[in-house]
């Protein structure tokens, strides 16, 4: 089933397309994750309990609750995100779970970036019926735009209506890959890097779900659900999940002796941000540059860093869904399958003015016969590259760009 849908409204096409595709279809003696993660003010949410009294007593027994089943095919409607909510969501907390050693794919440069962000969680039930459950997990990926703006916060106002569906959303940080691009480095236009930050945010998770984690986070300790993952990309982000997809199956891995070869090759390298990282390094004048393995390990240790695993060593996640918003596809995007796949193009996008999210969706719109899940386009008119995120506050379609399109057309005409 493959569908292409024109017409609908910014927030709509966001949140609907994202519960439609999420919607049917060791031990614990190690230490929990280390990190911070701490409410953000202004971000709490009022309970609202709905009564459910009368219906119970009408029937003597409580609402059912589903089970969670795979679904092949969707069978129904998804719900409406402002209204019969069965959560209350947690206040946005801003989370910290260390450093992730990850590589870019263009010349395989080595970066370090923080693994942080904001996440919201189904704090409380709001029905009086409602049982403790796993609940889905929904990861945003912002993405290229100005490393100063915390861009990651721009999609709160979807992460709050999720969690009070009963969703785990998290929404990274990936300002330290873009301003590795705007300080005129090569940058990582394939996204590799951004691929293994939304795993290597998976596996910080994963092992939250099973030893705990720092602050308001070990409450999701036992409570998320990994066979039910949603991914959301927004412009470059877009290509990032793209990629996540794809490495998630064939995970490109990086280990300590990369790091190692990173440091030797360039000692200042991480002299801004890790500068015990660099000062691990001896430079001897009548010989090559060494590291001291005392000071590398405690400079590891203090800044919290793992490095991004492989597929030999880390088992690959069930994504239910991959929402494309507004995305690049500067590395032909090629062999999403087995996931429900959505693209939204802006029709009036004045950074990707290409729509180049249509050409991932033509290349993957076909596959192999065993390939069931169904890939939708959709058009939203009169929509812009920037409006999805509110941190991204300027107008991204300037008239020139209009003068330009209207040029091209003219262009094509007869």
């Amino acid at each position: 089933m493959k569908k292409k849908i024109h017409g609908c409204t910014h927030y709509g096409c966001m949140i609907i397309l994202m519960l439609m595709l999420l919607s049917g279809c060791d031990d614990g003696s190690l230490a929990p994750v280390q990190g911070t993660a701490l409410p953000v003010p202004g971000t709490e949410t009022s309970v609202q309990i709905s009564d459910q009294r009368s219906e119970i007593q009408s029937t003597g027994t409580a609402l059912p609750i589903q089970a969670n089943t795979m679904a092949a095919r969707f069978t129904g409607v998804a719900p409406a995100t402002t209204g019969n909510t069965s959560f209350t969501s947690s206040p946005a907390i801003e989370y910290q779970l260390g450093n992730l050693v990850a590589q870019a794919g263009t010349n395989n440069r080595i970066l370090i970036t923080p693994v942080r962000g904001w996440v919201r969680y189904p704090l409380a039930s709001t029905r009086l019926t409602k049982a403790a459950t796993r609940f889905p997990v929904i990861v945003f990926l912002h993405g290229q735009h100005d490393w100063s703006k915390q861009s990651y916060q721009g999609y709160d106002y979807l992460a709050k209506d999720l969690a009070a569906q009963g969703y785990v959303v998290i929404s990274i940080d990936a300002n330290a890959i873009n301003r590795s691009i705007h300080r005129g480095n090569s940058g990582d236009t394939s996204s590799r890097s951004r691929a293994q930050l939304v795993l290597g945010t998976l596996d910080r998770l994963r092992e939250i779900d099973k030893r705990g984690g720092p602050g308001m986070l070990d409450q999701l300790k036992g409570k998320l659900d990994f066979t039910r993952i949603g991914i959301m990309g927004h412009s470059r982000g877009g290509q990032g999940i793209a990629n996540a997809l794809k490495y998630n199956l064939t995970r490109v891995g990086v280990e300590k002796n990369d790091l190692k070869t990173a440091l030797l090759a360039n000692p200042d390298i991480f002299q801004v941000s890790y500068p015990k990282l660099s000062n691990a390094v001896t430079k001897a004048e009548s010989s090559l540059a060494i590291i001291n393995e005392e000071k590398f390990d405690s400079a590891v240790n203090e800044y919290n860093i793992y490095y991004a695993a492989s597929a030999e060593s880390t088992p690959p996640y069930h994504f239910k869904a991959a929402f494309l918003l507004a995305p690049t596809d500067f590395s032909n995007n090629l062999g999403l399958v087995n996931v429900p796949l959505a693209t939204l193009l802006p029709s009036c996008d004045g950074d990707v003015i290409n729509l180049d999210g249509s050409l991932t969706y033509d290349r993957n719109r076909f596959s192999f016969a065993s390939d069931t899940s169904p890939r939708y386009q959709i058009l939203v008119r009169g929509a812009n590259h920037n409006f999805y995120n509110t941190i991204w506050t300027r107008d991204d379609y300037p008239s020139s760009n209009l003068l330009m399109l209207r040029s091209a057309y003219a262009n094509l005409s007869p």
